[in-house]
């Protein structure tokens, strides 16, 4: 069997990658290697499927932190302008705002009852921090 080369290889890939976001099942799209593209491994078919869902993945990724920078610039410019026409308030929101889509923002805790029998709930930091330690301890 003749080797692909890796101009055929890049186009199986990129026919891959429109089959998947199209919602294809892994055996609709080893099905459709072996018809169209005559990809005949299952192996094969798998790492190109493997490939095509990283480039997804990266270009997911690259969507939300390009979405991400431009909610910041967009609140940045708004809490700016607030503060100017001295509206706290709506600054305290747009600042509220920027943490969230940050991760930066702090989980109120509500509790009912005697303060001894509170619930205290760790933040999204101390939530990922201890994830991380836990990574560690491994």
């Amino acid at each position: 069997m003749k080797k692909s080369t890796n101009a055929e290889i890049e186009k199986r890939i990129v026919e891959i990658y429109n089959l998947l976001c199209k919602g294809y099942t892994y055996s609709d799209i080893v099905r459709y290697c072996k018809e169209t593209l005559n990809v005949t491994s299952e192996r094969t078919v798998w790492k190109y499927i493997t490939s095509a869902t990283d480039r997804i993945k990266q270009n997911a990724n690259t969507d939300m932190d390009a979405l991400r920078a431009e909610a910041n610039t967009r609140y940045m410019r708004w809490l700016r302008k607030c503060e100017d026409e001295g509206k706290y308030k709506d600054a305290a929101f747009m600042q509220s705002r920027m943490d969230k889509i940050n991760g930066l923002e702090v989980t109120k805790v509500e509790h009912s009852g005697e303060i001894s029998n509170a619930v205290v709930l760790p933040t999204e930091i101390e939530t990922r921090l201890i994830d991380a330690l836990k990574h560690y301890e491994k």
